[in-house]
């Protein structure tokens, strides 16, 4: 061996800003979703996304001011709202409840859709932001539909009742992951479930004639 030749040392981990600021914060946001995902918002913070997305926590700063920031541009639906609310209640009435399972399972079965998801039911309750956008999902997706096609004064009601079984549905199954549920197939769920959301939101409640 030579005198004096070194050998290669591994280069450092890159830090702070990347080539190509769109890709930067793409990164920089796959980290955040999964932080905010699995820690939740408070113990996410942002040297934890920047060392995961590999730059500097400065550059995180820039892009998004703030953990706030960060949290609010991690939040965005990754589906078109109003088209899987026409899916769901454009049809056979009698069905809703059914359709409104099967398409909220859908996209927590695809992992594409299922991180953002995590993200906003897991920090509804810990962040305001988090939680405005969760209500407006049932705003759009349930009440609107609802007040949209009937004069029930009941609607909202309605809406609330199927939100509120569809995020325990959705806690159980994929984020707790108790079993039988969690393992039990799509359609057995959808079986399962449809009829009761169907009640709440088209059946007799107690609040007012069934919808029709």
């Amino acid at each position: 061996m030579r005198s004096g030749t070194k050998h290669a040392e591994n280069p450092a981990t890159p830090r702070g800003r990347r080539p190509g600021q769109t890709d930067t914060k793409k990164l920089i946001l796959e980290a955040a979703g999964r932080l905010f995902a699995s820690a939740g918002y408070e113990r996410t913070t942002i040297r934890a996304v920047a060392e995961r997305a590999g730059v500097d926590p400065a550059l995180v700063m820039h892009y998004f001011s703030s953990k706030e920031g960060l949290l609010r541009a991690a939040m965005e639906w990754p589906v078109d709202v109003d088209q899987i609310a026409r899916g769901i209640f454009e049809g056979d009435p009698e069905h809703i409840g059914e359709r409104l399972v099967r398409t909220v399972c859908g996209l927590w079965e695809d992992e594409t859709t299922r991180h953002p998801l995590v993200v906003i039911l897991r920090n509804s309750v810990q962040h305001e932001d988090a939680g405005r956008l969760a209500s407006e999902f049932v705003r759009q997706v349930i009440v609107g539909q609802l007040v949209s096609r009937t004069d029930d004064p009941s609607a909202p009601l309605r809406g609330l009742l199927a939100h509120s079984a569809l995020v325990g549905l959705v806690a159980v199954r994929y984020v707790i992951g108790i079993e039988p549920l969690a393992s039990a197939s799509v359609d057995e769920v959808v079986q399962a479930a449809g009829p009761a959301l169907q009640r709440y939101l088209m059946g007799d409640i107690g609040a007012g004639d069934e919808v029709t």
